[in-house]
């Protein structure tokens, strides 16, 4: 890896094939061969943004691995934080109903970790309140029978402190569990061993007061529930097609200038704000999973399940988009103002075809029909390629100039076509 490749990650896996290769030099093909590599170059990539996705669930759904990929989101699912007020009384009601239940069926000076765990169980969505529960308590149950049978081999003495931990912590590492939950199997495990030889009753309501504070918890979380968390998701999706605008745009108005040759191992400067797009991909994508959780055994949730399809899909469209932005920014920038490169398209024209790229997105970002932008493009892009396949070779072959159009004409499919991208609703307040 360059440091300037897509990293690989499970979200990149339908767009893969869109890295690129360099073409070795051949003779000059005719301009019918030039056409044919034209097409060939785009057409998978449509095929692949159409039906790729459905592939992928198929082939998930056939292997069994869609349920098991469930259960570790729920098992891994991290918290969300008191994000809201009502989240916060949440927290105060459960902490508070969770003690007094814990104080009324049991020692009173044990019951203080029956409203902790209620504490961090309570989240600002009722699946993430589900899941902060079930993770919190199945960690201290292991953590009690581990430290359990260990008191009674080792005791309580210093070296069994040290190893304790390292056996928590391992265990914690080999589960499919978040760090929250992790961090309770040594918590627990320590607790055991300092307190369990003066209070033998100890380990029994630990388990207690923390399946107390998870139940309550999860009570709380699903009897108050908080509106869905769209709005924040359309102004995440909003920011990041912006993002992509302002990339295509800028690198239309970059590669237009005439710049001396870049020196070995700089970069282009669209090719540096290109990497920031990964911090804003990753952003919206967490506020989309956030508003699926918002919605997800929330009554107030059912209207707005509509919604939450509809942002998912077009998180989807903005992750390809984004990746096949990205690797035009770096072919760009392999070709253009380069010592040894000399590309067959102008960069007046590939400057023009950007900038309306960059246009086109911007309009179906804003709802608007963008078919005749889209047709008018896919002109400019056709007469780009009469030309680049027109002009007199010596010793270069127009395949690169021409791949580096597919590209461009693949974005503008991706971009215009309804089927692929929904068009998004500004934020409202």
């Amino acid at each position: 890896m360059t440091g300037i490749e897509p990293a690989l990650s499970a979200w990149e896996a339908d767009v893969l094939p869109l890295n690129y290769t360099r073409q070795g030099v051949r003779p000059a093909p005719t301009s019918s061969s030039v056409r044919m590599q034209y097409a060939a170059d785009a057409l998978p990539f449509a095929e692949l943004g159409k039906h790729g996705p459905r592939l992928l669930d198929m082939a998930s759904r056939a292997s069994g691995r869609e349920g098991m990929t469930a259960v570790n989101d729920f098992l891994t699912a991290p918290g969300r934080g008191f994000g809201t007020r009502v989240t916060t009384a949440k927290a105060a009601i459960a902490a508070t109903v969770a003690y007094a239940i814990a104080a009324w069926l049991g020692p009173q000076s044990l019951a203080v970790f029956a409203p902790l765990v209620a504490l961090f169980t309570v989240q600002s969505s009722a699946y993430a309140t589900l899941a902060q529960g079930v993770q919190r308590v199945t960690g201290t149950i292991l953590g009690v029978l581990l430290a359990t049978v260990w008191l009674e081999v080792a005791g309580t003495t210093w070296w069994s402190i040290a190893i304790i931990v390292v056996m928590g912590v391992s265990a914690g590492r080999l589960l499919p569990l978040s760090f929250a939950a992790q961090a309770q199997i040594p918590i627990a495990m320590l607790l055991v061993l300092l307190f369990g030889a003066a209070i033998p009753d100890y380990p029994y309501w630990r388990v207690i007061d923390a399946a107390i504070g998870g139940v309550i918890g999860i009570l709380v979380g699903l009897v108050i529930p908080e509106r869905p968390q769209v709005v924040p998701a359309q102004a995440a999706l909003v920011s990041w097609s912006d993002a992509l605008v302002g990339l295509i745009t800028a690198m239309g108005r970059e590669v237009a200038l005439q710049a001396p040759s870049l020196p070995p191992g700089a970069r282009h400067a669209f090719v540096l704000r290109s990497r920031a797009l990964y911090d804003i991909a990753a952003s919206g994508r967490a506020t989309v999973a956030h508003a699926r959780e918002s919605v997800a055994f929330n009554p107030l949730g059912r209207r707005a399940r509509e919604a939450v399809v509809s942002l998912t899909l077009t998180e989807r469209w903005l992750v390809r988009l984004t990746l096949e932005v990205r690797v035009l920014s770096v072919t760009i920038d392999d070709m253009y103002d380069r010592a040894h490169r000399s590309p067959r398209l102008p960069r007046e024209t590939l400057s023009r075809l950007l900038i309306a790229l960059g246009a086109l997105l911007e309009q179906r970002g804003r709802g608007l029909d963008v078919s005749a932008g889209s047709l008018a493009l896919a002109r400019e892009l056709s007469e780009a390629v009469d030309v680049v396949a027109a002009l007199p070779s010596s010793d270069a072959i127009p395949l690169a100039s021409v791949s580096l159009l597919g590209r461009i004409d693949q974005l503008r499919q991706e971009v215009a076509d309804p089927e692929l991208g929904p068009a998004m609703d500004a934020p409202t307040p």
